[in-house]
């Protein structure tokens, strides 16, 4: 979490989603369907009803991140580097809210916004999960919403969902809050998998985190997270593929692992 957030005078009003999202505690839809996404956004009094874009729309560029179109060296040092002199916050350092698994969703990561931090990471996403998602602009809420496709799903989860007016939201971003200061975290383990999941949302986003730190079972096993940072080729060849083929910036989340 952001180490030294502004604290206001006055707690600033919740962003105009808070009325409207809201997380269930329950097993999410994705869970039951056999992708497994940590987490997803259910927003079941905020459907997603606007039209499907795989990319934004002419209007929506006029709206994009004010670091677009520079060479993503550039945007990195823009998003990472501390304010240079002739900044009035010189000194202060870049104050970043983490990504947090069931928590860095939309409401926190704008929460954290207002008070002051500088940038903030979604919760970390599989890139199949995102893949596999429809990109809808949803008007009532000013969003941009990544839904899962209930396609594959099966007909008593659809029913399920039908009967509890659930959409299934794997990410929701708010452009006018988040513009130039969101990283997507991607969870994955192969770099053809990383690539399709990474162009789909970085219109959207202004850098990319791939997650190499987790060391949690369901990350483990399935070659993502710290199990990376024991396979420094495919780590690489991940960097790699993404850095020649994006124009946003890459990182990774790395730990120092135990000693053998």
């Amino acid at each position: 979490a952001p180490s030294q957030l502004a604290t206001p005078k006055q707690r600033p009003p919740p962003p105009p989603q808070h009325r409207l999202h809201r997380e269930r505690g329950s097993k999410t839809m994705a869970d039951e369907s056999g992708t497994n996404p940590p987490s997803q956004e259910n927003a079941a009094s905020a459907p997603s009803t606007g039209p499907i874009a795989a990319t934004p729309t002419a209007e929506e560029e006029t709206r994009r991140s004010p670091l677009a179109g520079l060479p993503a060296q550039d945007r990195a040092d823009a998003l990472f580097r501390p304010r240079p002199p002739s900044d009035p916050s010189y000194g202060a350092g870049v104050e970043i809210l983490a990504p947090m698994v069931r928590a860095s969703t939309a409401p926190l990561r704008s929460l954290a916004l207002s008070y002051g931090a500088d940038l903030t990471y979604t919760e970390e996403i599989i890139d199949r999960s995102i893949t596999s998602c429809d990109r809808v602009v949803n008007d009532e809420l000013g969003t941009v919403d990544y839904v899962k496709n209930v396609s594959s799903f099966s007909r008593k989860v659809k029913d399920r969902m039908r009967k509890r007016g659930e959409v299934p939201v794997v990410l929701r971003i708010v452009p006018e809050a988040e513009r130039g200061r969101l990283i997507y975290q991607m969870g994955t383990g192969e770099s053809n998998l990383a690539l399709p999941a990474a162009l789909h949302v970085q219109a959207d986003v202004d850098g990319v985190d791939i997650n190499m730190g987790c060391p949690k079972k369901f990350s483990v096993s399935g070659g993502m997270g710290s199990a990376l940072l024991s396979d420094p080729k495919r780590a690489c060849d991940i960097i790699k593929t993404l850095r020649r083929n994006l124009e946003v910036p890459v990182s990774a989340k790395i730990r120092l692992l135990k000693d053998d």
